[in-house]
């Protein structure tokens, strides 16, 4: 019995794991077999040690040359730091040794001043003894000269006072003189003392900076071997994924082997069916591993490859950055001695013509003549030499940093193209990924539903649960393959980023090495032109030789800026078509921001328009659901308001993305076209300045040629004469070389100019073209809303027109009930013509805002129209001769241009023909709608019978056709037209039942509903009418 349970439960499950019973056996003595056979299954696919370290070894050697090289230039980094911090410390010490050396210099030199000081004041006192002595000497002889009756001898008075001033003088100027030294040397040390303690902080602040840069370097030595080391498991993990592979098929062989030695010893039938399937199953395996490996190889040969092309440019640029830096080396080599050379020979230069100017005789002069020509022959050579060398190395410069980018652009695109392959490799992986994972989840959700049976037995419920693990377990894997592969999707991704980024900043370097360059041509052309005009003035007044002399010079400086002005040239095309390039990009990056906002805004509306109808269609089947009495109906309804609901949400939040997305681009596209404007202005004004520092250099010019009027006034020397007739000469050609650039910068502002009008004309269209559009929109939902009402007066008007038809009918009883229904109807109608008058009010000032600001549409609309129209003349006019340029110059880079500019020109031509259309019909529409606008906003009919008359014989003619229609007896009629004269005023009635009376006698004539028209008899009748 046990053994039929076991049967069945082996029956019912062995479609699922029809995979597991080839390796399951449950026959009683046969458990060797069992063994035998899943003994292959058992192992894990696993990598001998021998082979994982011979994978270290090699990715060890592969790194260990890169991480030598890497450590030595971090060793000579931190080795070149230490010695200059042991000089900048022995620097410090040297300093403070002189300082200290300093420090007792001066404290001896204030101890002998101290003591100066105080012999200065013995000398004083000795000075004031011997003034009192001689004092006392000269009194004693006026005593003796006053005894003897005599005078005094003044000379001698004199004199011995002349003594003792020149003997105090002397002392004080002694001990003056030695203090002034002493003072002298005090102050020297003190300015020494400042400037060494300068120079230690100094040395204390370099040696700080090279501590933080050793402190910086041997962190980078320390993460960098971190790197290393991560580097390091990652190759190894990457390595042993690859050779895991070859260890699963090498598993897989043998599996296939011993399943065949199995077949050829097993007889019975069922056995052989188990091992001929398992066979199958593992050469279908073996054969899946084996296409693996080949796509492993196929991607390693390619990467290989990939790697050796980007290797190849890598040594390229070494070894043209090798080369270039060797020629540089010798070429500024001889620079340097072409210079000494220059200096040299400019000496002998100098030495042979004061020597030729030294010479009397003339037979000496005709020999010192030679030599000067012989000496400024071999000065304007090195001179030349010079020059052509400064040349090479420019152009050796610009040559080798085009080279060097293209090398550099090369590499770039070669990386970008082998992240582009790796991305690509993972997407395919991450697609086998997605096919193996959708099968294991579906196992999953198959074995998950076998399990929820009740009938299986215990056995085959661990079975399950088994399988279940082992398919988890193979879920995980898959979903960690994937991220892991999205993960290098990312970082791919973010590496052609960067080289992207790198890219650019080639372009970016590029650009502004040119730009120097120009700047720098330009001041050497400024500097040549400077020398012609020095020349040309030396040449105006003075000898043969010296014009000769002059002569050669300007004519080397005018080749030199002819050369000069050729390079110029050639950078301010490249400059030019990189400029355009950028102008072009900005104005495509803004149409394509202004397109998106557009469609975004779009998008916004939709949503916003979806979100309001669905939440009326829930409204709707809320109210649905509460009047309805029908459980099922009300569960109808709620189930469609759940479906709808989530679609609510859905907008809802593709909404809040919208209005995000319209704001974002709302700000990208204002921060785009106002940069646009603020360049446009900034062109505007640079040419503003500069016309104005033309102005105020004329301005100068003509100040100075006042000032050389009064000066050749005065009597001056022939020399100063020719010199100031010269610089008035030079002045007069400046002036008319400016005059000329004026007139340029003129016309250049005055086509700027047209552009300002231009945009300022078409920005005063877009914003009358706007308010026209919003007075339009708001004119049509006038109109809308208007219909709407005017269709609720109708349809109330035909239900107080029902009611009033039955009325007559019903009896004492209904008929009161029925008049108060009508008395509801006239009540809400009432208020209806109310809204319609509030409505024609509010629609006659939006037709009358809305016909002014047509006019003002016109306006502009032709003015546009006028520019449009004088702008493609001007244009086709400019065509031929652009053609010819594009067809006929020989010149490549000027057919390029002029090729372009004609493409351009042709766009603009069509684009101005597109727009003139556009125009045009938009001018029938507006002209259209002015017309309209103007009919309507005249003054209506006027009733001569007087308006209350007119509208009551509107309001009763409309009552007798209906009645007419019905066929109705003339005791209704009657009665109906009594009943609507009855409603109004007291006053009224009388004036109301007239009209009615003789509407009813042209009615009686008539009596046929249709060609009883209501304005016509009213006419007819004369209460209405022009």
């Amino acid at each position: 019995m046990k053994l039929l349970q076991l049967i069945l439960c082996f029956m019912l499950i062995a479609q699922i794991f029809a995979e597991d019973v080839e390796n399951t056996v449950n026959i009683e003595g046969e458990e060797f077999e069992l063994e035998d056979d899943n003994k292959y299954e058992r192992e894990k696919a696993q990598i001998s040690e021998k082979m994982r370290s011979s994978i270290e070894k090699k990715i060890a050697r592969k790194i260990a040359l890169r991480e030598v090289a890497k450590k030595r230039q971090f060793d000579r980094k931190t080795s070149k730091i230490h010695r200059k911090l042991k000089k900048i410390n022995t620097q410090i010490e040297g300093l403070q040794k002189r300082l200290h050396i300093y420090s007792k210099t001066r404290k001896s030199l204030k101890i002998k001043r101290t003591k100066l000081i105080s012999q200065k004041k013995a000398a004083i006192l000795k000075i004031k003894e011997l003034r009192t002595s001689m004092q006392a000497k000269i009194t004693k002889m006026e005593m003796k000269a006053m005894k003897k009756g005599k005078k005094i001898n003044l000379t001698k008075k004199r004199a011995l006072q002349l003594i003792q001033k020149n003997q105090a003088r002397k002392i004080v100027r002694e001990f003056t003189i030695k203090e002034n030294r002493i003072k002298r040397q005090l102050k020297q040390l003190e300015s020494k003392k400042s400037i060494m303690r300068r120079k230690i902080v100094h040395l204390q602040g370099i040696g700080k900076y090279l501590r933080a840069k050793l402190a910086n370097v041997l962190k980078q030595k320390q993460e960098y071997a971190k790197k290393i080391q991560n580097k390091r498991i990652e190759l190894v993990k990457k390595a042993m994924r690859y050779a895991k592979v070859f260890a699963m098929l090498s598993q897989v062989e043998k599996h296939i082997k011993h399943v065949e030695e199995r077949l050829a010893v097993v007889v019975e039938e069922r056995k052989r069916g188990k091992l001929s399937s398992q066979r199958e199953y593992l050469m279908k395996k073996q054969k899946m591993i084996k296409k693996r490996i080949e796509v492993l190889k196929r991607r390693k040969a390619e990467r290989k490859a990939r790697k050796v092309e980007i290797n190849k440019m890598k040594q390229q640029m070494k070894e043209y950055n090798k080369k270039y830096h060797a020629e540089k080396k010798i070429k500024k080599a001889a620079l340097r001695s072409a210079k000494r050379q220059v200096s040299y020979l400019k000496r002998q230069y100098k030495k042979a013509e004061r020597a030729y100017n030294g010479a009397r005789s003339l037979v000496k002069r005709e020999k010192k003549a030679i030599a000067l020509k012989g000496a400024r022959l071999a000065f304007f050579q090195a001179k030349s030499t010079v020059y052509n060398l400064k040349k090479d190395i420019r152009d050796m410069k610009n040559i080798s940093i085009q080279k060097v980018h293209a090398i550099l652009r090369g590499l770039l695109k070669l990386k970008i193209i082998d992240a582009n392959m790796r991305i690509t490799e993972h997407k395919l992986s991450i697609k086998e990924y997605e096919v193996y994972k959708k099968k294991v989840v579906g196992r999953i959700h198959q074995l998950k539903k076998y399990g929820r049976r009740l009938d299986l037995c215990p056995a085959n419920q661990r079975l399950l649960r088994k399988r279940l693990s082992i398919n988890y377990r193979r879920l995980k894997h898959v979903a960690r393959k994937i991220s892991h592969s999205m993960k290098a999707i990312r970082m791919h991704q973010l590496r052609i980023g960067m080289m992207h980024k790198k890219l650019r900043m080639i372009a970016i370097k590029e650009y502004k090495h040119m730009k120097a360059m120009v700047r720098s041509l330009k001041a050497s052309v400024k500097e040549l032109k400077n020398t012609i005009r020095v020349a040309k003035f030396k040449k105006a007044c003075a000898g043969v030789i010296t014009r000769k002399r002059m002569n050669y010079i300007i004519k080397n400086a005018k080749n030199e800026i002819q050369s000069l002005k050729v390079e110029i040239n050639d950078f301010r095309m490249k400059i030019k078509l990189v400029d355009e390039a950028i102008a072009e990009e900005k104005r495509q990056r803004l149409m394509v921001t202004k397109i998106d906002y557009h469609r975004a805004k779009a998008a916004l509306h939709e949503a916003k328009h979806g979100i309001r109808v669905i939440s009326r269609k829930i409204q709707k089947n809320k109210e649905l659901a509460t009047s309805s009495t029908e459980p099922w109906k009300r569960r109808q309804y709620l189930g469609r308001n759940g479906k709808l609901t989530m679609k609510l949400v859905k907008l809802e939040s593709m909404r809040k993305k919208l209005a995000q997305k319209v704001d974002m681009l709302k700000v990208k596209y204002n921060k785009l076209y106002q940069a646009e404007i603020s360049e446009f202005l900034a062109y505007k004004t640079k040419w503003e300045v500069r016309k104005s520092k033309v102005i105020a250099e004329l301005n100068r010019l003509a100040k100075q040629d006042t000032k050389i009027t009064r000066k050749l006034r005065k009597g001056i020397c022939e020399i100063k004469k020719c010199r100031i007739l010269f610089s008035r000469k030079y002045n007069y050609l400046q002036a008319h070389k400016l005059q000329i650039v004026l007139y340029k910068i003129n016309k250049k502002l005055e086509k700027i100019h047209s552009e300002y009008v231009r945009r300022s004309e078409a920005r005063s269209f877009r914003i009358i073209k706007k308010r026209f559009n919003k007075q339009k929109k708001a004119y049509i939902k006038n109109e809308h809303l208007l219909k709407h009402v005017r269709h609720q007066l109708t349809r109330l008007e035909k239900k107080i027109a029902v009611a009033e038809q039955r009325l007559p009918f019903l009896a004492d009883n209904e008929k009161v009930i029925a008049r108060g229904v009508v008395a509801a109807l006239e009540k809400i109608k009432r208020n209806v013509q109310k809204k319609i008058n509030v409505l024609e009010n509010q629609r006659t000032i939006i037709m009358k805002k809305y016909l002014a600001l047509n006019k003002e549409y016109l306006i502009q609309l032709k003015k546009r129209m006028e520019s449009d129209k004088k702008r493609k003349a001007e244009l086709i006019a400019k065509r031929p001769e652009t053609l010819r340029a594009a067809l006929y110059e020989l010149i490549p880079h000027k057919q390029q241009r002029a090729e372009r500019k004609l493409n351009r020109l042709d766009k603009e031509v069509e684009s101005l023909e597109k727009r003139s259309l556009e125009d045009a019909h938009r001018m029938k529409e507006a002209i259209r709608t002015r017309k309209f606008l103007q009919d309507a906003v005249k003054p209506k009919v006027v009733c001569t019978g007087g308006i209350i008359n007119c509208r009551y014989c509107h309001s009763l003619g409309r009552i007798i056709k209906v009645s007419l229609r019905n066929r109705e007896e003339d005791r209704i009629i009657l009665e109906r037209l009594h009943h609507r004269c009855n409603k109004e005023l007291p006053e009224n009635q009388a004036r109301c039942i007239d009209v009615a009376m003789r509407l009813t006698e042209v009615a009686v004539k008539v009596f046929d509903p249709v060609k009883f028209k209501v304005a016509s008899a009213c006419k007819k009748i004369g209460v209405c009418g022009i």
